[in-house]
């Protein structure tokens, strides 16, 4: 499986958790942690924990445990994705852009609320894409 985003991370662990065999019960009490924090993992919603060093611990944990890589699961984790729409079970299939977070970050902070995104699939349209918004006088 390859892994591109933190839904894909939460099914990753799921899939290998079920391979071995281990309830999500038991890798629970494995882990030292709740059931439902374990299902907040394999769900990809990570934002409910402490922190990302905690995150990144029990990615760490879970991959010993399920006999994973735990350093490709952190590679993963410390990229942000900015999606065009919900992300709906295990798959980021809504023109997602993969970014580090040091230039997410970046990015984040270079606009003001409102200022207009160009999405385009190929640089080779971009000059005639920004002619039409300039023609038009729409902002995007």
């Amino acid at each position: 499986m390859t892994m591109s985003c933190a839904a894909d991370i939460g099914l990753a662990l799921q899939q290998h958790r079920e391979k071995k065999h281990i309830s999500l019960e038991d890798a629970a009490r494995e882990l030292r942690l709740s059931v439902r924090q374990v299902a907040a993992l394999e769900n990809g919603q990570f934002s409910g924990f402490r922190s990302a060093v905690f995150v990144k611990g029990y990615f760490r944990a879970c991959a010993k445990l399920y006999g994973m890589d735990g350093d490709a699961l952190i590679r993963v984790y410390e990229r942000v994705w900015i999606h065009a729409g919900d992300v709906v079970g295990g798959f980021c299939s809504h023109g997602c852009i993969n970014v580090p977070i040091n230039s997410a970050e970046k990015l984040f902070y270079w606009a003001d609320l409102k200022t207009p995104v160009l999405i385009l699939d190929s640089l080779d349209r971009l000059e005639a894409e920004l002619k039409k918004i300039a023609g038009t006088g729409a902002s995007g």
